[in-house]
C-alpha cells in the first residue's frame, strides 16, 4: 500500500483546493491498487495509485428541501455482504446502490436504503441512517461505512447530551422511530419526513434531526475544525 504521513497528506489536500482556487469544494483521495507494468493477472505484481483532487461543492441530495424534509424508499435489492466487500471502506462497488437509486426514481422517491439479508437498515448511496426513538439515536453498527459524518454525529450527541445506541436496526424499528435522519460530507444532517409510506412527524423534521443539523454547520466555523488555505500565489 502507498504510505503517507498525516502531515503530507494535509499538504497535498491544501494544494489541491489552492490550484483549483475554489472556496467551495469536496476534496477526495482515491486509493486503488494500480495494475502491473507487465499486465500481469496477479494482484500482488500491482503497483499502487494515490490520486487527490478538489472539485465545487455539491449536495447529494436537493438542499432545498432540506427544511422540509426528503423521502426515500426501502429498496428490495440487498446490500451485498460485508464478507464480499467490506464497506466499512469507503468504495466504488455501486452495483447494489444504483439498482436500488433506479428502484426509487421510478416510485418517485429522492433516494433509497438497503437492508441486509437479515432484514436489517444498512446504509444508502453515499450516506448512513439514524432513526432517533424515546430521545436516543440509533445507527447500524454492521454492514456499512464507517463515515465521517456519522462519527461527527455521534460526536454531537455527546457534546448536546444525546444517548446513543450503535447496533443493529431492523426496518421494522425503523418504521417505527420518532425521527429519522441521514449523515453526509455531502450535505451534514439531512432529516427524512417519510420511508416508503411511513409518515414521521407528521411530516415536519424532527426537533433532534434539526438540533444536529444546526450544530453540524455551527461546528464547521469553529477553527478547531479549519485548515486555512493560503490562496496567494
Amino acid at each position: 500500500p502507498c504510505a503517507i504521513k498525516r502531515k503530507d497528506l494535509k499538504r497535498i489536500l491544501a494544494g489541491c483546493v489552492k490550484k483549483s482556487k475554489f472556496n467551495n469544494s469536496y476534496v477526495e483521495m482515491i486509493q486503488t491498487r494500480g495494475m502491473s507494468p507487465t499486465f500481469d493477472r496477479d494482484p500482488r505484481k500491482s503497483k499502487p495509485r494515490f490520486l487527490a483532487f478538489a472539485i465545487p461543492f455539491g449536495w447529494i441530495l436537493d438542499p432545498k428541501k432540506f427544511d422540509v424534509g426528503i423521502d426515500l424508499a426501502i429498496s428490495k435489492i440487498k446490500r451485498i455482504s460485508p464478507e464480499s466487500v467490506d464497506p466499512r471502506v469507503k468504495n466504488y462497488h455501486w452495483g447494489d446502490f444504483t439498482q436500488g437509486i433506479f428502484e426509487a426514481k421510478d416510485k418517485n422517491y429522492e433516494t433509497v436504503i438497503l437492508l441486509d439479508y437479515d432484514g436489517n437498515v444498512t446504509e444508502g448511496p453515499g450516506f448512513n441512517v439514524f432513526a432517533v426513538k424515546d430521545k436516543v439515536l440509533i445507527t447500524p453498527d454492521r454492514g456499512v461505512l464507517a463515515g465521517v459524518s456519522r462519527k461527527t454525529v455521534l460526536e454531537m450527541a455527546e457534546h448536546l447530551g444525546i444517548n446513543t445506541s450503535v447496533r443493529s436496526l431492523s426496518v421494522e424499528e425503523l418504521l417505527e422511530a420518532d425521527e429519522v435522519f441521514l449523515s453526509s460530507s455531502g450535505g451534514g444532517v439531512i432529516p427524512i419526513i417519510r420511508v416508503n409510506e411511513t409518515i414521521f412527524g407528521n411530516g415536519a423534521s424532527g426537533p433532534i434531526s434539526v438540533q444536529l443539523n444546526e450544530t453540524y454547520w455551527a461546528w464547521t466555523t469553529l477553527e478547531k475544525y479549519r485548515d486555512p488555505i493560503d490562496y496567494e500565489p
